[in-house]
C-alpha cells in the first residue's frame, strides 16, 4: 500500500501560505511503497506568484522570475523588517513567500528569527514541519512535531501529524495506536472524520 500526503493550503493575498497543520490525506494505490508520494508538491500552483516564474519577460534576484507587484511587494517586506526588526507579522509573511517560492532555507530564516522572539509559536512550529515535509526530512519533521506538542500537549493537529509520519515510514501501529488516542480523548475533534479515514487506510 502506498500513501500519499498532500499539505493542505490556502490563499492569502498574492502568496500561497501553508496552513499551520501538515494534515497529511492518505491515498490508496497498489503497492506496498510506504515512502510518501510529493508529486503534487512539486506541481506549480496558478497564482500570481507561480505564474510570475512563467513569465521569461520577468527576472528577480537568484534566476526568480517575478510580476512587477510580486517583487515589488517582497521589496516592501524586505524593508518594513529592516525598519522594525520586530515586526513578526512581515517575518512571517516573507518566510511564507519564502516557502512557496520553493526557497526552504531562506523561509526557515524567517521562521526561525520569529521563534528567536518567541520560541513557543506553535503555529510557526506547524509550518517548519511543513517545510521538511517538502523536503523529504521526515526525521526533522517529527522533532519539530514533537517540540510542538511539548509546548502544547492537546494540539490535535500535531498529534495526528505524528501518526501520519509514523504511517508514512510504515510504523503502522504506532500511527494507529496514536489516532486512537485522539480519537478517544477527544471525540469531537475536527479531525476525526480524516482520522477515521486513515485508521480504515492501515489495517
Amino acid at each position: 500500500m502506498k500513501f500519499k500526503f498532500s499539505p493542505l493550503v490556502f490563499y492569502s493575498g498574492f502568496i500561497m501560505v501553508a496552513v499551520a497543520a501538515l494534515i497529511i490525506y492518505f491515498s490508496v494505490s497498489g503497492s506496498n511503497n510506504a515512502n510518501p508520494d510529493h508529486s503534487t508538491m512539486n506541481q506549480m500552483p496558478d497564482d500570481d506568484l507561480h505564474r510570475s516564474f512563467k513569465n521569461p519577460d520577468m527576472h528577480g534576484k537568484d534566476g526568480m522570475k517575478l510580476l512587477p507587484d510580486v517583487m515589488a511587494k517582497l521589496n516592501e517586506l524586505k524593508a518594513g523588517i529592516e525598519k522594525n526588526p520586530n515586526d513578526t507579522l512581515k517575518m512571517r509573511e516573507l518566510a511564507d513567500f519564502y516557502f512557496q517560492s520553493h526557497k526552504p532555507d531562506e523561509a526557515l530564516m524567517y521562521y526561525n528569527m520569529i521563534l528567536d522572539k518567541n520560541p513557543k509559536r506553535t503555529d510557526i512550529l506547524h509550518n517548519i514541519t511543513n517545510l521538511y515535509y517538502v523536503q523529504k526530512d521526515l526525521e526533522k519533521a517529527e522533532q519539530v512535531t514533537r517540540q510542538i506538542i511539548s509546548i502544547d500537549k492537546d494540539d490535535v493537529y500535531a498529534h495526528y501529524n505524528l501518526g501520519a509520519i509514523f504511517a508514512t515510514v510504515g510504523k503502522k501501529d504506532e500511527a494507529r495506536k496514536i489516532w486512537l488516542e485522539i480519537l478517544n480523548k477527544y471525540p469531537n475533534n475536527p479531525l476525526k472524520n480524516l482520522i477515521s479515514e486513515s485508521l480504515n487506510q492501515i489495517k
